[in-house]
């Protein structure tokens, strides 16, 4: 299958606060996630990606991703992964960094040409394969079981 490079893939940009902890990024006068402004809008150190900004990334994503047909594979990590699930769901920047995420996981988004639909969140390796193979699991809760390969 082909592969393509994609750099509206990217994790969100920390700029100087990437590498830093909790603790240190508090001493310099912000917090994570970025916390909002008065205005509403996002307050990340300079040279760092503001919320608005990801959510404009993963907005584009979807729109170029919007016209393609069949299956499309996304591979990218959890900051813009809760902000391409903002965009298309149309959740609020007040609270999508609340959408818990475990570490490779996958989200299935569905697309009729118009609008997205959540049709999976969180799924491990094993529950993707198992989808992949049997495309009439999508939409089924299959999470229990996983290791005996059964479906209830």
């Amino acid at each position: 299958m082909p592969l393509e490079v994609r750099q509206e893939l990217a994790e969100i940009e920390f700029g100087p606060a990437q590498g830093l902890t909790v603790g240190e990024l508090r001493a310099m006068g912000y917090d994570f996630p970025w916390a909002l402004g008065p205005d509403g809008r996002s307050r990340a150190p300079e040279g760092a990606e503001r919320f608005e900004e990801l959510f404009a990334r993963a907005h584009g994503l979807l729109e170029a991703l919007r016209p393609l047909g069949g299956r499309t594979a996304c591979v990218t990590h959890g900051g813009l992964t809760r902000a391409v699930l903002a965009s298309a769901l149309q959740i609020p920047l007040t609270s999508f960094w609340r959408l818990r995420l475990p570490n490779v996981s996958s989200q299935v988004l569905a697309c009729d040409g118009t609008s997205y639909t959540l049709v999976a969140i969180g799924l491990a390796p094993e529950e993707v394969r198992r989808r992949a193979e049997d495309p009439s699991l999508l939409g089924r809760d299959t999470t229990e079981n996983i290791a005996e390969g059964s479906v209830k």
